[in-house]
């Protein structure tokens, strides 16, 4: 069986597997969501100089969070997979966090990087040494209706597919474009997204684009900056900004929570929330004695 990776902001074509090693309990979504953590705005990544990964750890007398703030990669060879198998192991976790819906493992490390990127790798070490994980995403649907709010649908569906596309371009993979949007239609419809049969057809989000960009689109000149959260170029930059703040204030709530049952919290999470949860995650540490 073949379905669409997403490690929001990662997607591409992937073989998936039924062994899973996931807790699942999560709390009420209004309850998640209605903490409003301070957090710095996406608005300003632009202007910080920071290289990842970004990782950091906190303390108290008895508990610590690790946070390893990656980029995505699905290169087995990438100096950035030694680096995390090694902070796993001499952290020593007792709880695992990572992002990313449809993350699982394969039987071989490779495999797992190969198909989940570096969360592969991550769901892999733990079931090979029986660490606890848990996914910290909140209900797909959920974030798209809270954007949906605010935006136009054509503005929202294609940020929504152009994050897709940057990480297609990023993982070096070559695809058929129209297979490739088929699929992800598909996987955004299973997630709840409120697809529209115009948005089935490939030729809806070519007529939008070239709407949106004034030029027609082009797979292999297409801008990322104008769709990535770190940049202020385009409205869709905002739009997936909003989305993930959405997102990081389900998942605080979420490393919160668990920090009352676990002391060694390990947390593998995209760069920039990991640079932009900084500040909290230092707070909840605090908090937590």
């Amino acid at each position: 069986m073949k379905r669409l990776l997403t490690i929001p902001l990662i997607i591409f074509v992937i073989a998936c597997s039924s062994t899973t090693n996931e807790t699942s309990d999560k709390n009420d979504l209004n309850e998640t969501t209605s903490t409003n953590y301070k957090v710095l705005d996406y608005s300003e990544l632009e202007k910080l100089d920071i290289r990842l990964p970004y990782t950091y750890e906190y303390s108290n007398d008895s508990k610590s969070i690790f946070v390893y703030g990656s980029y995505h990669t699905s290169d087995p060879r990438d100096s950035i997979i030694a680096d995390i198998e090694s902070t796993i192991t001499h952290f020593k976790p007792d709880l695992v966090l990572y992002e990313g819906d449809g993350i699982s493992f394969e039987n071989t490390k490779e495999k797992s990087i190969e198909y989940y990127f570096e969360m592969g790798l991550v769901r892999y070490l733990c079931n090979e040494t029986r660490i606890l994980d848990m996914n910290l995403e909140p209900p797909a649907k959920d974030k798209y209706q809270d954007v949906l709010q605010r935006h136009s649908e054509p503005e929202v569906f294609l940020a929504t597919v152009g994050s897709q596309i940057t990480l297609l371009l990023v993982s070096g993979r070559s695809v058929e474009f129209g297979k490739f949007y088929g699929q992800l239609v598909r996987d955004l419809q299973q997630e709840g997204y409120p697809i529209t049969d115009d948005e089935k057809h490939v030729n809806y989000f070519y007529k939008i684009y070239e709407g949106f960009y004034g030029i027609p689109f082009d797979l292999n000149t297409f801008d990322y900056e104008t769709v990535e959260i770190k940049f202020n170029k385009t409205k869709l930059n905002q739009i997936n900004q909003e989305s993930a703040h959405f997102r990081d204030m389900y998942m605080l709530r979420i490393i919160e929570d668990q920090l009352s049952e676990y002391d060694r919290i390990y947390i593998q999470i995209g760069g920039r929330h990991g640079i932009v949860w900084e500040p909290t995650i230092k707070e909840i540490i605090k908090k937590d004695r």
